[in-house]
Formats: structure tokens, C-alpha cells, sequence
């Protein structure tokens, strides 16, 4: 995973994610939606979280393309998508959602070490109750990954090495 700045916005890349295999994959190819549930933080040099930011997604398949789509869920209604991306390779689908997780760098001390961790968490498969799942917000995907991950949920953390803001292009 690389930080990278755009302005005044911190976001990463990765190209070794790989969410869309194993029983998340099973899942949608039994015509089941995935929920994937995003965190990215920002920690200091004594691993205190300095910024934060989640997001969740839900991946969905079609059979006859062979293709992926997702939706970002908006923290206001879950009902509602903030945005949606179709007809994608499964690099391209995980891609979409980890460039949609920004930071502000302001709140950020730019010669100061950081790290950045990116926490994954699936659910999979969602059930016909979506509609009595409590909102998406901030405050209900920092609860998620309060908790510890059920055993048999699958659970992905990446951690960038240090680096400062200043260094940053």
C-alpha cells in the first residue's frame, strides 16, 4: 500500500488486494451480495490514531458478464448509494473502493512520522434483513472494527511503512 497527496487529501493505492476470492467470491457467484466494510487511519510514531476515515461497499456479480459491480453506501440513508461503478474486473472493483478512502492531510503534522493502516472487513452474504441494518456512519464502522473479526469472517489490515507528509508527491 502507497500514500500518495492530492492537495489538501491523503490516499493510498495497492495493487496486491485481492478481496474477491474464497467465500466472499462464492458468495457472489451464488448471486449473493458482499458488504465490504473500509477503514483507513492514520497513526503517529506511538501508534495513536491521529485521523480516520470508513466507508462501506457492496459488491455485487453478474453472471453473464463476468463482471463486478459495487456501490458506496451513503452515511445518511443506507438505503441510498453514494456511488455506484459497474461491469468490472475484480482489480479494477477494489480498486474503485480504496481510491474513494480519503484523509484530510491539514489535520495532519506534515514532518511528523506516520503510518497509514487499512482495515477490510467482509460481510458476506447480506440477507434479506438490509433494510433493519442500523445506518452507515462513521461512528457504526469505527464500532465494527472495534470488535474483533467472528471467526469466520474474512478480515484483511495493511500498514504502510512510516513516512511524512513532506516527503510526500
Amino acid at each position: 500500500m502507497r500514500p500518495r497527496l492530492a492537495g489538501d487529501t491523503l490516499k493510498v493505492s495497492s495493487a496486491n488486494l485481492r478481496l474477491l476470492s474464497g467465500r466472499p467470491l462464492e458468495s457472489l457467484k451464488n448471486g449473493s451480495t458482499v458488504t465490504f466494510d473500509f477503514q483507513l487511519v492514520a497513526l503517529n510514531d506511538a501508534r495513536l490514531v491521529q485521523a480516520r476515515t470508513a466507508e462501506r461497499f457492496v459488491f455485487s456479480y453478474d453472471l453473464w458478464e463476468e463482471r463486478f459491480s459495487v456501490v458506496q453506501l451513503t452515511a445518511k440513508d443506507a438505503r441510498q448509494p453514494r456511488a455506484t461503478v459497474a461491469n468490472l474486473l475484480p482489480d479494477a472493483a477494489e480498486q474503485w473502493c480504496i481510491e474513494r478512502l480519503t484523509l484530510p492531510s491539514t489535520a495532519l503534522d506534515r514532518s511528523r512520522p506516520l503510518r497509514l493502516r487499512l482495515e477490510i472487513r467482509a460481510d458476506e452474504p447480506r440477507r434479506a434483513r438490509q433494510s433493519e441494518d442500523p445506518p452507515v456512519s462513521l461512528a457504526t464502522l469505527i464500532d465494527v472494527f472495534s470488535r474483533p473479526a467472528r471467526r469466520e469472517q474474512r478480515f484483511w489490515v495493511i500498514e504502510t511503512p512510516t513516512f511524512r507528509l513532506d516527503t510526500l508527491k
